[in-house]
């Protein structure tokens, strides 16, 4: 999936926050069920990525399997993120 603008919200079925009307929706596919509806945001600022949970139930995790970390409130983000049980990468376009 390619990231369209500064904001994006990921989730089962995500819903937008009301300070990011805008955000481009991304729907993660989790049969697990561990990827809450609306699980986190992405948001580009001063250039660079960060993430925030958005009051999921199984967390935002950060950082390589070796070290992970829990994301409370936003935290910078670069390359390997968990929702839930379900493994994302930010990757940028090497344009």
């Amino acid at each position: 999936m390619t990231l369209t603008g500064e904001t994006a919200v990921l989730g089962r079925n995500p819903v937008a926050p009301s300070d990011s009307p805008d955000a481009q929706r991304i729907a993660i596919d989790d049969v697990t069920r561990t990827v809450s509806k609306t699980h986190a945001l992405l948001r580009l600022e001063g250039g660079s990525w960060t993430i925030t949970d958005l009051a999921s139930t199984n967390g935002v995790f950060v950082g390589d399997a070796d070290d992970e970390a829990e994301v409370s409130g936003r935290a910078p983000l670069a390359g390997r993120f968990l929702l839930g049980d379900a493994e994302l990468r930010l990757a940028t376009d090497p344009r």
